[in-house]
Parts: C-alpha cells; sequence; structure tokens
C-alpha cells in the first residue's frame, strides 16, 4: 500500500511539475506575441529609410549598367585597336609586310597572318597581296608569287624594321 500510495504522489507530483511548466512557456510565448502584435500595429510599410536608400542605390546601379555600350569597331580582337603602338613597330604595321603571327592547329594548319594593319587567317590555296598559300608548316608558311615562292617564318609579333624589310610585298 505504501508502494502504491508513493508511486501515485510521485505521478501526481510529476503531472503538476509539467503543467506548471508547460504554463510558464505558454505565458512567456503570449507575452512575446503581444509584444510583437504592438510592435507590427506601429509600424509603418515602406517607411524604412535604411531600406529604401539601398534600393534607391541598387537601381541606379543597373541604370547605369543597362545604359553602358562596349564598342571596339571592326575588329575586337585586334590589340591595336585597345593600345596605342609608336615608334618603329607602328611603321611595320602600316607597311605592305606579311608577317606571321602563328600556326594553329596540326592536320589542316591555320597560319594568323598580319598584312598591311589586318589580321588573317590563311589556310592552303587562300591568297592575300597578290599571292597564294602553297604550304602552311609549324614554323613557317610558304606563299607563291607568280613564279616566285617566299618562305615567311612565324616571327610573332615583334620585327625590327630590318627584317621586315626582307617581308615586303610591292
Amino acid at each position: 500500500m505504501k508502494r502504491t500510495q508513493f508511486l501515485w504522489n510521485l505521478l501526481v507530483t510529476l503531472a503538476v511539475l509539467v503543467i506548471l511548466v508547460g504554463a510558464f512557456r505558454l505565458n512567456s510565448m503570449r507575452k512575446q506575441t503581444a509584444r510583437d502584435a504592438r510592435e507590427a500595429s506601429q509600424t509603418q510599410m515602406g517607411t524604412d529609410q535604411r531600406l529604401n536608400r539601398i534600393i534607391e542605390f541598387l537601381e541606379e546601379n543597373l541604370a547605369a549598367r543597362e545604359a553602358f555600350q562596349f564598342r571596339i569597331s571592326n575588329e575586337p580582337m585586334l590589340l591595336s585597336n585597345v593600345i596605342t603602338v609608336s615608334g618603329d613597330l607602328a611603321a611595320v604595321q602600316r607597311q605592305n609586310i606579311i608577317r606571321v603571327t602563328a600556326i594553329i592547329g596540326a592536320s589542316q594548319s591555320t597560319a594568323l597572318v598580319q598584312y598591311g594593319g589586318k589580321n588573317y587567317q590563311l589556310g592552303v590555296g587562300d591568297t592575300l597581296a597578290g599571292g597564294r598559300v602553297v604550304d602552311v608548316q609549324s614554323e613557317k608558311i610558304v606563299m607563291q608569287f607568280n613564279n616566285r615562292r617566299i618562305t615567311f617564318p612565324v616571327l610573332g609579333l615583334s620585327m625590327s624594321p630590318e627584317e621586315a624589310a626582307k617581308y615586303r610585298v610591292e
């Protein structure tokens, strides 16, 4: 009997404690809800000045980006449209000199060639400056001008005026 009475007392005590803890939690949640409701009733929508400044800044930035137009006329990959070259190299670029700057590909190679200040992609059979490409190798191209064959080595973008004189096409 004592054991049964002890267990019932323990069970009732635990039940009362659980109910008190639950009531305490519900009361604190009710207070928080009431506080949030008071703050919400005093808040006016759309009056957050800091948020408005951020939105205005973003909208101005977006409008400026939409209005920006990037243009490079003719050949956008030609470096001379972006960088001004002076001195000997500029003089070489204006002359009628065939300069092989690179060879691309393995089996059917293409040569990147500058002539008269413009860039060209040439393969076997293509013509430039009155000559026809007859061979494209890894380090040179061969062109046929009437009865004369001229070999143009890959020189890259650097060439002295003396070297350029060797490859002048008249």
